[in-house]
């Protein structure tokens, strides 16, 4: 949802704050992080998406 909510604000050409910028740039390390280290035995997508 945050990342939407991000994406939204930068396609009306709205600037993000510095704590919203530092929330986007955790967020895409989480995702990074999850997406090297993800396999299809150690279900791990099925953890990191909520329900």
């Amino acid at each position: 949802q945050k990342l939407t909510e991000f994406i939204i604000k930068l396609s009306k050409d709205e600037e993000l704050k510095d704590d919203q910028l530092k929330e986007l740039s955790d967020l895409q390390k989480k995702f990074s992080d999850h997406v090297s280290s993800r396999t299809l035995d150690n279900k791990q997508d099925k953890n990191f998406f909520p329900r």
